[in-house]
């Protein structure tokens, strides 16, 4: 990486955990009050270990298998991006805080929302059926040997990343307003990223790229 490239906070977050881990001391401190519920819930609802336990059941590989952990981490990164972005982070906060949770009640922690959503959405029974989905779509109905089913779960990954990777787009819309004794339509810009003019053409080359996305991702549970 260029010294005078910006880093962001995943990747510092990232290399500050690499760093613990290559530590010889293994010195963490006091461990927190809420650590065994936390890793419960990273164990149950965290989309990295539940895109782990999908990918290996599908593809018969160990949950070991270095190309299961690079497409599960792919799988986690693109759910990463997907679960910041504005629209999801409302759902997501929203629908959790209606949740009641007496023992954590003053909580406000998204990233730990977002576990507690997947959890009690069953992301796991999602990734399993998608995977499961993908590899016939895919040609994978039959694994010959090792490698065509590590071929397999870099073709998953890369599926689950283009359906959770469509971005917004803006959407012109006319607003009718009575002047006088005339009509007049006010232009406003909508921003959209569940909801599409899917139906539209155009001979944009951006537009068509962003209406096949959004055809894969149709095809698909997000």
């Amino acid at each position: 990486m260029d010294e005078n490239e910006p880093i962001d906070a995943f990747t510092k977050h990232s290399a500050f955990a690499q760093k613990v881990l290559d530590s010889e001391s293994k010195n963490l401190g006091r461990p927190p009050t809420d650590l065994v519920e936390v890793l419960t819930e990273i164990a149950i609802g965290g989309p990295a270990t539940c895109a782990i336990r999908s990918l290996s059941a599908v593809s018969g590989l160990p949950t070991s298998n270095p190309n299961v952990l690079k497409a599960a981490s792919r799988i986690a990164n693109a759910f990463r991006l997907f679960f910041n972005k504005a629209e999801v982070t409302a759902i997501v906060s929203r629908e959790m805080s209606l949740v009641p949770d007496e023992e954590n009640s003053g909580r406000e922690r998204y990233w730990q929302q977002v576990l507690q959503y997947c959890a009690t959405n069953h992301l796991q029974a999602v990734l399993d059926e998608h995977i499961h989905t993908l590899r016939d779509w895919l040609g994978f109905s039959s694994y010959i040997d090792d490698p065509k089913r590590e071929e397999a779960v870099g073709q998953f990954a890369e599926k689950i990343e283009d359906a959770l990777s469509v971005r917004s787009a803006n959407f012109g819309v006319d607003i009718p307003h009575v002047e006088g004794r005339g009509n007049k339509l006010n232009r406003k810009t909508m921003r959209a990223n569940f909801a599409a003019a899917y139906g539209q053409r155009s001979d944009d080359e951006k537009s068509a790229s962003r209406n096949e996305s959004l055809s894969a991702a149709f095809n698909s549970p997000f």
